[in-house]
């Protein structure tokens, strides 16, 4: 994870990425960087200073600011919007069924395919699409990673409300699916894919 405050006080120096992802901008952080520009200024600094020029960068278009955003990446090369752009890979509907329940209905290749998901925050669920979609994107198998979505993140997802229900502590260290697509990624663990 590339944060705004690593962004700027440049502890990425010297690191560029093949492939940058930005799942949100928000209003955190601001005691830090002082005013929303200076957040979504040292946000922007990973797509402007530490992607490869051969480098994709992947944005939410469901972020607040894309407007800015895409202002800001308009003489960028290889950046894709998720889920504005029509792919082969669309998120066609996200349904909420009950305040704790919600359906996402996504396309791959003209063929639909449903993830139930219960007791997880909307922006967890974006930002595991948004990795899904990366994946896919650097040739990963689609249907090999909507198993381990179906087998390990859904029932990752249970385990992570129980603890958080009897351990509220644990949410300093877990707060998004990042850690788990980490996980995922590392070099021992790239066979899963």
């Amino acid at each position: 994870e590339a944060s705004s405050h690593g962004l700027e006080q440049k502890r990425l120096c010297g690191l560029n990425f093949d492939l940058a992802i930005m799942t949100n901008i928000s209003h955190d952080h601001l005691d830090f960087h002082k005013n929303f520009q200076n957040y979504l200024n040292s946000k922007m600094r990973l797509f402007k200073r530490h992607l490869k020029t051969s480098g994709t960068a992947i944005i939410n278009e469901n972020t607040n600011e894309i407007k800015k955003i895409k202002k800001s990446l308009k003489n960028s090369k290889n950046v894709h919007y998720f889920n504005s752009e029509k792919s082969n890979f669309n998120i066609l509907k996200i349904k909420r069924l009950t305040k704790t329940h919600i359906i996402v209905l996504l396309e791959y290749l003209n063929k639909e395919y449903s993830f139930s998901f219960k007791n997880t925050p909307l922006f967890q669920i974006e930002n595991l699409f948004l990795a899904y979609y990366s994946l896919v994107k650097y040739g990963f198998s689609f249907e090999k990673i909507s198993k381990v979505i179906i087998e390990k993140v859904l029932s990752f997802t249970k385990i992570l409300h129980i603890e958080y229900k009897n351990k509220p502590e644990i949410k300093n260290n877990i707060k998004t699916f990042n850690s788990f697509f980490i996980f995922l990624n590392s070099s021992s663990n790239k066979l899963a894919l």
